[in-house]
């Protein structure tokens, strides 16, 4: 009896030991978009390109770095100026 208590102790203390091993990096995920960036479209395609781009990129900055606040809202007519 004691060496089924001990080998069932070591089974869980293995279970333990694989079951905690570190997560791997996720691989990044690649999004395609259909743009008319020649012809007669070729400017507001342009102009959509250059926005996922610039959407990428503040994704990309938000990810790799902590929270930042949030930008300041303007102080026209009747805006909340209070701090955040």
């Amino acid at each position: 009896m004691p060496t089924l208590l001990w080998s069932a102790a070591g089974v869980g203390a293995l279970a333990l030991l694989l079951g905690t091993a570190p997560a791997e990096a996720q691989a990044p995920i690649k999004i395609g978009a259909s743009l008319s960036l020649t012809g007669t479209y070729a400017k507001p395609g342009t102009y959509q390109k250059e926005g996922y781009e610039v959407c990428a990129d503040e994704l990309n900055a938000k990810a790799s770095s902590h929270p930042s606040p949030p930008p300041p809202r303007s102080s026209g007519k009747g805006a909340n100026t209070s701090s955040w």
